[in-house]
């Protein structure tokens, strides 16, 4: 890859560095000499080109992929303005893999003595510098060169400079204060910051007027030509800002500001920072050096007091409690030793106790609530999360002892960040994919702090926010501001929110601000944050208009505390050389919300649930009344552990082809009247949702979400997804006259025989539920030798069955990459799909008893599952389930009998992602045929290892004369004998023979594997627990 000469910016550190990038102090100390963005390379080989980052000194960075092989390189030009006796080259880079990667330096077509070496920064998008020392360089152009010398040697180069080998880059590169033509935006914002806190405070602020009067004479000295202005001028007004926005502010009177100052926290995705010492075989994010500080008074030149140093552990989640003597927070002393436990600390003495241990258990991120509880995120669920085989955490509960522990949320992913609102309800982080993809629906929802009257609050179905983190109630506003970031390799930081949900609750709508500023426009881009000149986190607000936040600017290696408002201004009160310091709040005492009392009835296992009209809200506009006839509960299990690695399919391990993410129970149903109600119980601690059926049994819409009642609560909803301002009808509605029913069990899953797997949670599943309905319907024509390939027997393939592939993809379903805004109803199920409708019309005479059809537009309701069990076989299997392990042998045997025709990716024939567009990974190693017309693949799964010489990959291309399909361009095997035929069959006999041996989830007598007795055991206890603690709270309520 090259570029040609206009795209190439070569610039000596004079005054600014890039026009593109931040403007730089006009005279720094010992300065660069030569300096290039990465990414204006002259030549390149490897890598996709550039990427935008906001942490870049430019903005940009050379891409993310650059380094991921060995040999991947790029060339520069530099120019020296004078010669150096001892030079070195510097750079500027980010690298999240722990390994160091090493580069080698070719400088002027000489390589230097020793490679580059690249440690962890512990992100990509956290910099550091390197240098490497070159020797003596003349004055003039130079021609370097870097090429990576292995794999996965992946950097963010950002920035390349020659120097003089005593110049520290980061002083050399400083960012300086507002001046130019920044100036006059400066005036202009702190003049609205001033007159804002003079209307507000009139008898606390500037009463002598000098902060008013220096405003003055600034405006007056500042010139027409903004550009022409001074950097005395800009330092002037630097000073004045500090000033008036810091000193004599009085929402920063408070006497000290704490906050913690580490490492920023983040993994894979935004929520997963647990690092359990136990779990060593799953990717774990600890960087240890961590100190719980407090500042006093809070601003620049205050002095710093360490109450609690922690180098060799990460201390993180500070609250305060509203008397201002207590610190709740959390601490993992080691990376192995320890894990992440609540402990409360006197600030007075610095006495410090526990209120969590139990090892093996991540608990974190708690909050003080105004009844003298604690609730808090943790592990103690023991369950991973759906798309990635990474700890899950929910939402717990327990009294300010650290006794009495119990969960409020059931939700199979991450909940997190719980904070009080000011009405006393629990504000937190939920993020959530029911039968939709996983990136854009980590919103807010709320609930009363003993788990009762969840709602969702913003978010919930809309591309925008992408996450909402860190969350805070503004003090005596219905406003909430929030962290705004992606969903991937965030550290969990973006650009700061604040929310009027009065306004709205979905994408920009309820949006009255953001930082930095910029036009409230919402995105799908999860990475758009980097673009931004700052990145923000941990936002704590001190009114409408002022808030307290970490912050690292562009170009800075370590977040920072800083003081911003809607005006336009940002303050620096500390910031610390080589730690970032996050979650500042004043330790000082606050306004206690309101105490909600608890509702629970914990020795009851049922809650009620009251619907007024299920035609009201949006989710059924298009519906006509008296067209739902009954409403389908549905309970999602939890998966207690994924595979070893993130192993396609959507899903660790996969539920099916793409299809539902979760294991998941058909509680029952309960009717619906003519007026729309309807008034039921439903299983208490439990992730349910709804779906609203005809008169043919069919979902006419999707909730794609889920709630959770707790034991003994009572709730209602106004309609199906109504707007949280909707008002109930005024008539009572028709259900409510009688008591609450219990649900109906679904008829043809009454009688089921036993399943075949021996596994607690079991769920719905096309073996067992849907398969027999096939065997008694349709395989007596739909069978191996079917002319159009459409096998529905329950014959096993690698991964599922011959009739699951064949119908799968004949479905309509949200799937597991289903966007996330609410959809029109009939858009997804049974009633949207031609399987169904193909048996409504008739086919070939097929009719349906009830309970078969019940069975069948279940499954397809229920998203097309395959398996109805987490129960795992074989940790280390291609998408958690896949019987076999290495497609080689099977190709090899075949030699050239299928290669002349069927097109190669690398050595492996594939599927091309058109034609196996539902099996994601396996267009690794499937097959494409030349002639789609002549034999569709998605007619014909091709591996049988139930009966592995009825394999289509060996009849297709068979002689009918031997007992072939003969389906080939041409016939490739004339009889049996064919040594590659043999060959093959060979190898599928084998497989056969291993899954016979090790039967699948989806077979009688599987077994799990060890590392899923590990984690099954742990939920097991956990769930003990939980129950013994929910029964001791029941006796103490009784007595």
């Amino acid at each position: 890859m090259e570029r040609t000469s206009p795209s190439v910016r070569v610039t000596w550190l004079i005054g600014a560095l890039l026009l593109a990038g931040p403007r730089l102090n006009a005279a720094p100390p010992a300065a660069l000499e030569a300096v290039v963005q990465a990414e204006d390379f002259v030549r390149q080989e490897g890598g996709q080109g550039v990427a935008k980052v906001a942490t870049a000194f430019g903005g940009k960075v050379q891409g993310y992929e650059f380094g991921r092989r060995g040999g991947h390189w790029a060339e520069y030009r530099l120019e020296l303005p004078r010669p150096l006796d001892k030079a070195c080259l510097l750079v500027r880079y980010g690298r999240q893999y722990k390994p160091p990667a090493r580069w080698d330096v070719i400088l002027d077509g000489r390589k230097l003595p020793a490679p580059l070496s690249f440690p962890t920064t512990g992100s990509w998008f956290e910099y550091r510098w390197v240098r490497l020392a070159a020797g003596a360089l003349a004055k003039g152009p130079h021609t370097l060169r870097i090429v990576s010398t292995h794999q996965d040697a992946n950097v963010v180069f950002d920035v390349l400079a020659l120097a003089d080998e005593a110049v520290d880059p980061e002083r050399a590169m400083p960012f300086g204060p507002p001046a130019g033509d920044r100036a006059r935006a400066k005036l202009a914002s702190l003049k609205r910051a001033i007159e804002h806190l003079g209307r507000e405070f009139p008898r606390q602020f500037d009463l002598d007027g000098a902060v008013r009067r220096e405003l003055g004479e600034l405006e007056a000295l500042m010139p027409a030509d903004a550009d022409a202005a001074s950097d005395d001028l800009a330092g002037r007004l630097a000073s004045l800002s500090r000033r008036a926005l810091l000193e004599r502010n009085p929402l920063m009177r408070f006497e000290r500001l704490l906050f913690t100052r580490r490492h920023p926290v983040g993994g894979q995705h935004y929520a997963y920072t647990e690092a359990l010492s136990w779990n060593q075989d799953r990717p774990r994010f600890f960087r240890p050096g961590s100190s719980l500080c407090v500042l006093g008074p809070p601003r620049p030149g205050g002095k710093l007091e360490v109450l609690l140093d922690s180098p060799t552990g990460v201390i993180r989640d500070p609250d305060v409690h509203y008397d201002g003597g207590r610190i709740l927070f959390a601490h993992k002393k080691s990376l192995d030793g320890d894990d992440y436990h609540l402990y409360e600390m006197d600030p007075a003495t610095r006495r410090v106790k526990a209120l969590t241990s139990d090892p093996g258990i991540a608990d974190y991120e708690g909050c003080y609530l105004s009844d003298g509880n604690v609730a808090f995120n943790s592990t103690r669920c023991v369950q991973t999360v759906d798309c990635f085989p990474v700890p899950a955490s929910n939402l717990y509960l327990m009294d300010g002892e650290g006794k009495h522990i119990r969960r409020l949320t059931i939700n199979p992913v991450h909940d997190n960040f719980p904070t009080v609102l000011n009405d006393g309800r629990l504000l937190f982080t939920r993020w959530e994919y029911n039968d939709r993809w996983v990136l854009h629906v980590q919103g807010l929802a709320m609930m009363n702090p003993d788990g009762t009257g969840y709602a969702a609050c913003y978010g919930n179905n809309s591309y925008w926010p992408i996450s909402m983190l860190h969350a805070r109630a503004v003090p005596g506003s219905n406003r909430i501001v929030a962290t705004l970031s992606g969903h991937h390799d965030v550290d969990q930081c973006g650009e700061i929110g604040l929310f009027d949900t009065a306004l709205g609750s979905e994408e920009a709508g309820g949006c009255v601000h953001l930082w930095p500023p910029r036009a409230i426009q919402p995105t799908q881009d999860e990475f758009y944050w980097r673009k931004l000149d700052a990145v923000y986190q941990y936002p704590w607000p001190l009114s409408e208009e002022f808030f307290l936040v970490s912050c690292r600017p562009k170009g800075r290696a370590h977040f920072g505390i800083y003081l911003i408002d809607v005006f336009g201004n940002r303050e620096l009160i500390y910031e610390d050389a080589s730690l970032s310091c996050s979650s500042p709040m004043p330790l000082a005492p606050r306004r206690r919300p309101p105490v909600i009392p608890s509702r629970v009835r914990h020795e009851q296992t049922q809650a009620t649930v009251y619907l007024a009209d299920v035609y009201a809200g949006r989710a059924l506009a298009d519906v006509p009344r008296g067209a739902v006839k009954s409403l389908r509960v549905i309970e999602i299990l939890n998966r207690p552990t994924g595979t070893k690695h993130w192993a396609g399919m959507d899903g660790t391990p996969s539920m099916g082809l793409c299809s539902s993410w979760d294991v998941k129970r058909v509680v029952g149903t309960v009717p619906v009247e003519a007026d729309g109600s309807a008034y039921f119980t439903v299983p208490a601690m439990a992730a349910v949702y709804f779906q609203p059926l005809d008169d043919k049994g069919r979902a006419l819409q999707w909730m794609r979400s889920w709630t959770t009642l707790m034991p003994g609560e009572t709730t209602g909803c106004v309609g199906c997804h109504e707007s949280s301002r909707d008002a109930p009808p005024v008539r009572p509605p028709a259900a409510t006259a009688r008591p609450p029913l219990a649900l109906t069990p679904l008829a043809a899953l009454a009688d089921a025989p036993a399943r075949p797997v021996d596994d607690a949670e079991r769920g719905f599943s096309f073996p067992h539920d849907v398969q027999p309905v096939l065997d008694r319907h349709c395989i007596r024509c739909h069978h191996q030798d079917h002319p159009r390939g459409i096998d529905l027997r329950g014959d096993k393939t690698d991964g599922f069955s011959l009739a699951y592939e064949q119908l799968r993809l004949r479905l309509t379903i949200a799937g597991t990459r289903s966007q996330p805004p609410m959809v029109a109803a009939r858009t997804y199920g049974a009633i949207a799909s031609r399987l169904i409708e193909m048996l409504e019309k008739g086919h070939h005479e097929v009719k349906l008893p009830v309970a078969d059809w019940d069975r069948l537009v279940t499954w397809v309701d229920l998203n097309a599952p395959y398996y109805g069990t987490y129960l795992l076989t074989r940790y280390h299997a291609n998408f958690g389930r896949c019987a076999v392990g290495d497609y080689k042998p099977l190709w090899s045997a075949l030699n050239d009998a299928c290669a002349s025709c069927h097109r190669l990716q690398g050595d492996l024939p594939c599927v091309p992602e058109e034609v196996f567009r539902d099996k994601i990974d396996r267009r690794k190693y499937g097959f494409a045929w030349a002639g789609k017309d002549r034999y569709n693949t998605r007619n014909a799964v091709l591996v049988n290892l139930t009966h592995p010489e009825q394999s289509r990959l060996l009849r297709a291309p068979l002689a009918k004369s031997a007992g072939g399909l003969e389906l080939c361009s041409k016939t490739v095997f004339a009889d049996t004998g064919d040594g590659r035929y043999q060959a093959a069959l060979a190898v599928l006999r084998t497989w056969a023979a291993d899954l016979a041996r090790n039967p699948r989830e989806d077979m009688a007598g599987a077994q799990g594997c060890p590392e899923y007795v590990v984690w099954r055991t742990r939920r097991d206890q956990a769930d003990a627990i939980e129950r013994q603690s929910r029964e001791a709270l029941g006796r103490r309520l009784e007595d």
